[in-house]
């Protein structure tokens, strides 16, 4: 699977919607991953959505941690872009990489 967006540290399913659906209007695969609090309503939405015809295959729930899995993301190849919210030590984990050039990615 073609793995065009990952949605790291979602806060709430109103800004989980509105990314997804960008992203998927756009033809962009997307992995959906909720921040830890917000796991079951993430899950809940994205259920939702597959209910109403988004294929598993195009919309991945990906719930965990963030540190353990928003890592695994960034450095596989197959993603190419990441959009995200969240809290501000998230962003001084991510930028660092990107603008190093040792993740390589668009935002």
């Amino acid at each position: 699977m073609c793995l065009a967006e990952a949605l790291l540290r979602i806060p709430d399913a109103g800004t989980m919607d509105a990314l997804i659906a960008d992203k998927l209007s756009a033809a962009d695969t997307v992995i959906a991953k909720p921040a830890e609090q917000t796991s079951l309503v993430a899950w809940r939405l994205t259920a939702l959505l597959y209910e109403a015809g988004i294929l598993k295959d195009v919309l991945a729930f990906l719930p965990g941690a963030g540190v353990e899995i928003g890592n695994a993301l960034l450095y596989d190849p197959r993603v190419v872009g990441v959009a995200f919210t969240g809290s501000t030590a998230t962003v001084r984990t991510i930028l660092p990489k990107l603008i190093s050039g040792e993740v390589r990615l668009r935002i």
